[in-house]
C-alpha cells in the first residue's frame, strides 16, 4: 500500500523545485494564491528562503515516488512559537490515502518537534 511522506525541499532536486513553480502557476493551484504569476527570480528568492529553513519551510507531498502537492509554513517565529501553515495538491488523485491529512499532520508533527511551535494558523482560500 502506498504510503504519504514529506520532503524537504531542500532535500527534492533541481527539476522538482521547478515543477514546484510549475504547480503554483498552474489554472489548477493560481487562485488559491494572491499572486497571479509567480516569475523565475521570485521562485528563487521563495526556494532559498524555504531551504535555509530560518523562518520558512516548505516540504514535497509523495505518495511514495509520486509527487502530488506541496505543504509549508510561509512562516514561523520561534521567539513567539506561532506560524502559519498552508498546503496545495497539484495531483488530485491518490484521494483514498488523504493526502492533504496526512500532510498537514507530518507538518504539524515537524513545527512541534523541530522547531518547537505551539500554535499554526492557516488562512482558507
Amino acid at each position: 500500500m502506498m504510503k504519504i511522506h514529506l520532503v524537504n525541499v531542500s532535500d527534492v532536486d533541481e527539476s522538482m523545485r521547478m515543477q514546484l513553480r510549475m504547480w503554483r502557476n498552474s489554472d489548477a493551484v493560481s487562485p488559491f494564491f494572491l499572486l497571479d504569476r509567480v516569475t523565475e527570480d521570485q521562485h528563487r528568492a521563495w526556494l532559498e528562503r524555504n531551504i535555509r529553513g530560518e523562518d520558512a519551510i516548505a516540504c514535497v507531498i509523495y505518495a511514495d515516488q509520486v509527487p502530488l502537492g506541496l505543504v509549508y509554513l510561509p512562516w514561523f517565529d520561534r521567539k513567539t512559537r506561532r506560524g502559519e501553515i498552508g498546503i496545495y495538491l497539484y495531483d488530485r488523485g491518490f484521494r483514498e490515502l488523504r493526502p492533504a491529512s496526512a500532510a498537514y499532520a507530518g507538518m504539524m508533527e515537524l513545527a512541534a518537534t523541530e522547531l518547537e511551535l505551539e500554535r499554526l494558523y492557516a488562512r482558507i482560500l
